[in-house]
């Protein structure tokens, strides 16, 4: 991948202002970012994955990270999410639907949801599976 890394330019890349990359520097933790189309890149409909990379002394060096496309990760999701019984979605941090189990949630759209849906959220990653709460 060739990127313009100069801020005069008009096809400028400024990685820096990226969310994958501003996230693990700014809060030291891994982060998922997407889905989005790479439209700086693959033109794919993808995840950025990325970690922060430290120095001995602590100091952010940069970031480690993958692209994964989304029908990798749908393809993943899809069959952990069928062995749920009932309806559920997998959301991303800004409440859209990665995969479901359930053609009533459409992957891209925003699951709205109120608080007490989450059924699981793992702390590692900013993701939540979410479905009506059963009382039985």
């Amino acid at each position: 991948l060739v990127t313009t890394l100069d801020p005069g330019a008009p096809d400028y890349y400024d990685y820096e202002a990226a969310e994958w990359f501003y996230q693990p520097r700014e809060h030291g933790t891994r982060w998922i970012a997407g889905p989005f189309v790479d439209h700086s890149g693959t033109d794919a409909h993808i995840f950025t994955l990325t970690r922060p990379v430290l120095s001995q002394q602590g100091c952010f060096l940069g970031v480690a990270g993958a692209d994964l496309t989304v029908d990798s990760v749908e393809a993943i999701a899809s069959p952990a999410l069928a062995a749920v019984p009932g309806r559920v979605a997998l959301l991303n941090h800004r409440g859209r639907v990665i995969a479901a189990n359930t053609s009533d949630y459409r992957p891209g759209t925003l699951y709205r949801a109120a608080p007490d849906e989450a059924l699981h959220r793992d702390p590692r990653i900013p993701w939540v599976v979410v479905g009506p709460r059963s009382d039985g």
